[in-house]
């Protein structure tokens, strides 16, 4: 047994020292992708060439250095972790070793140390645990930072360092990348910005030359003044000179301070000296263009050369400013402003064309428009036989309709364009154009439609009159009738609801349905009034008004005629409803007494026939609701509603009692057959015996005591209890107490007949195992008889006789 608990511990060991190795094999080769990082960036540039710098970049080379010891304790912190994983895992003494064959938990250690949250000490001493290759510039970083660079103690975990790692990694590349590019390069950089200086002072004189007669944007800041600052001058160094001059011992400043100051200026340069050349070739052509257009109509143009000299000195100014600041920022505006005088100028020319060759004709032919519409109009009035006092320079004169105020707004705007044009200000003149747009439209508009007011009226007229005359013959023709039927036939209360269910978008919101038809008679007599007023207004040729007076007569007809029909449909609605209620009381008559003569049945309770005795009665408050006169249709509805609602609810509750009261008896007799199920069962149980004969042992025999079924009989005793409350329960009709109770039952009945079977299952269990005992003691009776004939035949004496007898009464003693 020792042996082969040995062997599993020794298994259970070996497989959780395979699992540990395993994680020990991954975290070595995570070290050694960090590692590997740092040990390529170590060997690409040497500890002396970095070391050698001053200024800038030996800061920046101190850092480097900083940087790499914190990289080698990292890198030493590792490994003495991997180290400490592995020799728990393979044991430091012979103790531990003999330990580790049975027990996991030096394994479990090893394995937490690597990836839980212990933590290490470790310093740049560690970095020697690292194997660098003979001679490279790594094992010379390490060699020299530990003879140089005081050891600093660090503790982390193993993520924690493997994380460090790899930030210092990005770190160190980034500044050996710096130092390595800026010293090779330097002077490539430095000698680029020199050529991109001496192209700029070449094109910047190009631009000087074209611009000697006006000097006009040129930007002569940038030969004088700036160039000079990085190429140099009379003897002066310029800032390519001072670059050179320390681009070996300090490559970074050479590079920062001389390069990239030279490269911002020349390059700012180049843009000054591009805006100044574009502003000679757009916006001085486009000056010249407007002078030569706007002159001859006296339009003054000083604005805009005011703004053009402003920007040139403005352009020439950034050139001295680059020298000591960017001025990336105001040239592009400077630019930009540039564009916007070119755009104002242009705009001024073409607005300056709209004001002379488009305004005036769209004035004059307006004016033309409404002083031919006058006199056409003031002859067709005449014709029609009004007017006839009336003159041609009466006509289009209504209040606020007037084409000739548009039109004097108009030349009034026009003698304002050319002083704001004299200033430049678009806005303000474009305004003042897109009014008289505007105006001289709604001058020709006016003249339309008044000619078409004119055209129309004494149809329109006449349309109107008739429909009033033919609504108000209707009134006396079917509706008085129709509302004298309705308050004859119903209460107020039933025709405030009717007007309220008819009221729609097209008539009037009224209190009863009486409203409708004084709201109407009110319509008739404001679109008569207004019949008059618009023939009054077409005879003193205010004919847009008279036009309007007619559309509104309309609209006054309109809702009239809704009003009206409104009387009629609340008729009809009422009538409707009351049909209904009086076919609904019938009907729900029948439904009452049908609901009523559930009530005999057995399982029906008080509840449900309490309900259907408060239907009944409110049924027949109903019929006396649905028989009032005058009639309420909607009150009538209502209380039926009401009926049909406690009816309902009366047939929900009979309906409940119904399935309660079979699902109570179904409980019943199923607990009853449950009872006489358990009982069979133990009667059974309880005469249960067993008996066999074992050969060479004699009779087995076993039965069921009564006393073993106490428990089953107990449970059928409570579900026979249960069983009588369910059945004292039913008669009384609490048919849930009742099926509670059954259930009950039947679940006792059912654990007693479990009881049983669980008796007889165990008193079986029982016999089987004295048989089996018997058997065994059987076997061993025969086997010691065979035992001793071998021993007498084979060696004849020794006294063996009657060995047999002597063994069998060592065993069976309860048998």
């Amino acid at each position: 047994m020792l042996l082969v608990t040995g062997g599993l511990l020794n298994h259970r060991a070996r497989k959780k020292k395979g699992e540990a190795e395993g994680v020990v094999d991954e975290e070595l080769a995570r070290l050694g992708e960090k590692s590997k990082e740092l040990i390529r960036i170590m060997n690409s540039e040497s500890y002396d060439d970095v070391s050698q710098y001053t200024g800038k970049t030996q800061k920046m080379a101190n850092d480097l250095i900083a940087s790499t010891a914190d990289s080698l304790a990292l890198m030493g912190g590792g490994e003495k972790f991997i180290a400490e994983a592995k020799s728990m895992i393979a044991g430091k003494t012979m103790g531990q070793r003999l330990k580790n064959m049975f027990a996991t938990g030096n394994f479990s250690k090893a394995v937490e140390l690597l990836t839980g949250g212990e933590k290490l000490p470790f310093d740049l001493s560690d970095s020697k645990r690292a194997e660098l290759e003979k001679g490279s510039h790594a094992e010379a970083w390490r060699d020299t930072i530990l003879a140089q660079v005081p050891a600093k103690p660090f503790e982390d975990t193993l993520s924690g360092i493997l994380d460090q790692m790899g930030a210092h990694a990005g770190t160190n590349d980034k500044l050996v990348t710096t130092i390595q590019t800026k010293a090779r390069e330097v002077g490539n950089y430095l000698n680029s910005v020199q050529a991109e200086s001496q192209a700029l002072v070449e094109k910047s004189g190009k631009l000087q030359e074209a611009g000697k007669d006006d000097g006009l944007f040129v930007s002569s800041s940038v030969t004088r003044r700036l160039m000079p600052f990085v190429l140099g001058s009379e003897g002066q160094p310029g800032l390519i000179d001072k670059g050179n001059e320390v681009k070996k011992q300090d490559p970074v400043r050479a590079w920062e301070e001389f390069g990239d100051v030279g490269k911002r200026m020349a390059t700012e340069g180049n843009q000054i000296v591009e805006v100044g050349q574009g502003a000679r070739d757009n916006l001085l052509p486009a000056l010249k263009t407007a002078d030569e257009a706007l002159h001859p109509h006296q339009v003054q143009t000083a604005w805009a050369h005011s703004k053009k000299d402003e920007l040139s000195i403005a352009l020439d100014r950034s050139g001295e400013k680059a020298v000591s600041a960017s001025v990336a920022a105001e040239v592009s505006g400077l630019n930009k402003d540039i564009a916007a005088l070119q755009s104002r100028v242009e705009t001024v020319v073409e607005q300056d064309t709209e004001r002379r060759e488009v305004s005036p004709g769209l004035i004059q032919g307006a004016e033309s428009d409404v002083d031919t519409a006058r006199e056409g109009l003031a002859k067709a009035l005449k014709a029609a036989g009004v007017f006839a006092s009336g003159n041609a320079d009466q006509v289009l004169r209504e209040p606020d309709r007037d084409p000739t105020t548009q039109t004097e707004k108009s030349h009034k705007d026009w003698d304002q364009i050319k002083g704001n044009l004299d200033l430049g200000k678009i806005e303000e003149a474009g305004t003042l154009l897109q009014n008289i747009r505007t105006q001289t439209g709604t001058a020709h508009e006016l003249v339309k439609q008044t000619r078409d007011a004119f055209n129309n009226y004494t149809a329109t007229s006449q349309e109107r009159i008739s429909r009033r005359d033919n609504i108000g013959k209707s009134i006396k023709e079917t509706y008085a009738d129709s509302l004298k039927r309705v308050q004859g036939g119903y209460n107020t209360a039933a025709q405030k609801a009717a007007a309220a269910e008819v009221h729609n978008s097209s008539n009037d919101k009224v209190g009863t349905v009486a409203d409708y038809l004084s709201n109407a008679q009110n319509q008739l007599e404001t679109s008569g009034s207004l019949n008059s007023q618009a023939q009054a207004n077409y005879e003193r040729a205010y004919l847009l008004t008279s036009r309007d007076q007619l559309t509104d007569s309309d609209k006054q007809l309109k809702v009239a005629k809704a009003n009206l029909e409104a009387i009629t449909s609340a008729e009809k609605t009422l009538n409707n409803h009351q049909a209904e209620a009086e076919r609904e009381l019938t009907a729900l008559t029948g439904r009452v007494q049908s609901t009523a003569g559930k009530t005999g049945a057995e399982y029906v309770r008080s509840k449900a026939k309490s309900m259907v005795s408060q239907a009944q009665s409110a049924l027949n408050q109903a019929k006396t609701a649905v028989n009032a006169k005058p009639a309420d249709p909607y009150a009538a509805k209502a209380a039926l509603a009401s009926v049909e609602n406690l009816r309902t609810q009366a047939e929900s509750t009979i309906d409940y009692d119904h399935r309660c009261f079979d699902s109570a008896r179904s409980a019943i007799s199923s607990a009853e057959s449950e009872i006489r199920s358990a009982e069979s069962t133990i009667s059974s149980v309880n005469n249960m015996s067993w008996s066999t004969y074992v050969s060479d042992f004699g009779g087995v025999s076993h039965s069921v005591s009564s006393s073993d079924l106490s428990g089953a009989r107990s449970y059928i005793n409570s579900a026979r209890s249960e069983l009588s409350s369910a059945r004292s329960k039913m008669s009384s009709q609490d048919y849930e107490g009742a099926k509670s109770s059954a259930d009950s039952a039947d679940r006792s009945a059912d654990r007693a007949e479990s009881e049983a079977n669980s008796v007889a299952s165990r008193e079986r269990s029982q016999y089987n195992s004295m048989v089996a005992a018997a058997e065994a003691e059987a076997r061993r009776r025969r086997k010691e008889r065979e035992d001793a004939a071998s021993h007498n035949s084979g060696g004849g004496g020794g006294g063996g006789g009657g060995g047999s007898s002597g063994g069998s009464g060592s065993t069976g003693g309860g048998w």
